[in-house]
């Protein structure tokens, strides 16, 4: 998968956008994090792919004595995240690209977070 593409054509950085909650309920969220949940601005050409990624499981697999190896949100789970939520047809294969694009990003930041964590364990032995 790569890690951009070119903009869509109808979503445009000046397009209206709309206020949405993200809750922190994430079991790698750090120490300062007070729980609330947080508000973002969604372009709006952006929103029916926020919709579906709420919705979505970031997964992992285990690495054994490691802890967890996140990989993102699988395909499949977005084509019945798509479906639940009558996403149309002709625009599936975008939402899935843009979601499966979003799990990458928090399995990314995931994944350098428990990296950053087993240092730190490392260095203070």
């Amino acid at each position: 998968m790569p890690d951009a593409r070119e903009p869509s054509d109808t979503c445009e950085p000046d397009s209206d956008a709309v206020e949405v909650g993200l809750a922190e309920a994430d079991e790698t969220t750090s120490e300062d994090d007070d729980g609330r949940e947080r508000v973002v601005d969604v372009w709006t050409c952006n929103l029916l792919a926020v919709r579906v990624f709420q919705h979505c499981t970031i997964t992992g697999i285990s690495a054994g004595l490691g802890g967890i190896w996140w990989t993102g949100i699988a395909a499949e789970e977005i084509s019945v995240v798509c479906r639940l939520l009558n996403v149309p047809a002709s625009q599936q294969a975008d939402v899935t690209w843009d979601v499966r694009y979003m799990g990458k990003c928090v399995a990314d930041a995931r994944n350098q977070r428990a990296a950053e964590a087993a240092r730190r364990r490392e260095h203070s032995r």
